[in-house]
């Protein structure tokens, strides 16, 4: 192949790939961080799932669903940062004790108390995430967050689509209760305030 050739090639590919990273980096950084992962762990473990992306491409079966493959990948990838993740977490907790929670401006808002509401939300929704079971949390966020079809999920998670609904059930209910308790705190504490 003459350079010039091998050099639109290589081009052409790398175009792909950044098309392929920009389309799906959300989607693994989030799902990373439901996985557990901290937002600093899930941009890391986020890079490292493309670079095994990048070197595997050629291994892609075009018939297989691509966010299933990044999916497990994302898996394999989150469970390396498995000990870190827990370190991670105790640092976290101890700075959510001693510290308030940060709210910084979402990009074109204007309203720093929508942008406080927003950002105490997601914080109660990742506490929620934090401690929930892992097979539950996998489940609740591909179907609730992600808004993937609870057989694309059985196929992402290599099981059956009743197991899928059932972590669903279980995790729905678990998230219905934390939150009730969580209402009801807050409603003692603006009381008691």
């Amino acid at each position: 192949m003459p350079v010039s050739a091998a050099s639109d090639h290589d081009d052409g590919a790398s175009l792909a790939f950044r098309r392929l990273f920009r389309r799906h980096y959300a989607f693994v950084w989030r799902s990373l961080r439901a996985m557990g992962l901290n937002d600093s762990s899930a941009d890391d473990a986020s890079q490292e799932v493309f670079m095994v992306l990048h070197r595997r491409l050629g291994e892609y079966d075009p018939g297989r669903d691509l966010r299933g493959w990044l999916y497990g990948i994302a898996r394999m990838i989150a469970r390396k940062h498995g000990e870190q993740r827990q370190r991670e977490h105790r640092r976290r907790q101890r700075l959510r004790d001693g510290s308030p929670p940060e709210a910084p401006l979402v990009a074109g808002e204007t309203d720093p108390e929508d942008a406080l509401r927003r950002r105490q939300a997601a914080d109660v929704v990742q506490a929620f995430l934090d401690r929930l079971d892992p097979d539950q949390r996998q489940v609740f966020v591909l179907a609730e967050i992600e808004a993937l079809p609870a057989p694309q999920i059985a196929r992402m998670l290599d099981v059956s689509v009743n197991t899928v609904y059932s972590r669903l059930r279980l995790a729905r209910e678990r998230f219905a209760a934390y939150v009730k308790r969580r209402r009801a705190i807050d409603h003692r504490e603006s009381r008691s305030g």
